[in-house]
């Protein structure tokens, strides 16, 4: 049986949105979703129990890398997924250093994607 996560998509782009929660939901999880990286960190304030978030990098008003960075200030303990149609290497590298534990290219492969998230959460007891 599949562990049920709470996932919180932050993405400005409506088409990467919904293309997450198609892929994502039918597993059993629940995807909330927002479009920008301060809707993501009053989402977080108000619910702390996110197992999973998956950010785009590059967003208006606060790129995914200063969201992560925030959330890591403020000791976030879920997993983070970043989804970006370029990173450069240094880029690559300060998301490496913030913890992130992995980074997808866009457009991302759905399978891959769960894959991923299979690996970052083997076993129930890997929810926070």
């Amino acid at each position: 049986m599949r562990q049920r996560l709470n996932i919180l998509v932050v993405d400005d782009e409506p088409s990467v949105r919904s293309s997450l929660v198609w892929a994502l939901r039918p597993l059993g999880h629940s995807v909330e979703i927002v479009d920008d990286g301060e809707q993501a960190l009053a989402k977080l304030a108000t619910n702390p129990m996110i197992d999973l978030l998956i950010t785009d990098h590059s967003m208006p008003r606060m790129r995914g890398l200063e969201l992560v960075r925030r959330l890591r200030d403020r000791s976030y303990r879920g997993k983070v997924v970043v989804l970006s149609a370029h990173l450069s290497q240094q880029t690559r590298a300060a998301y490496n250093s913030s913890g992130v534990d992995a980074v997808m290219r866009k457009p991302f492969d759905v399978d891959a994607l769960r894959e991923t998230i299979g690996e970052l959460f083997p076993n129930p007891s890997a929810v926070l």
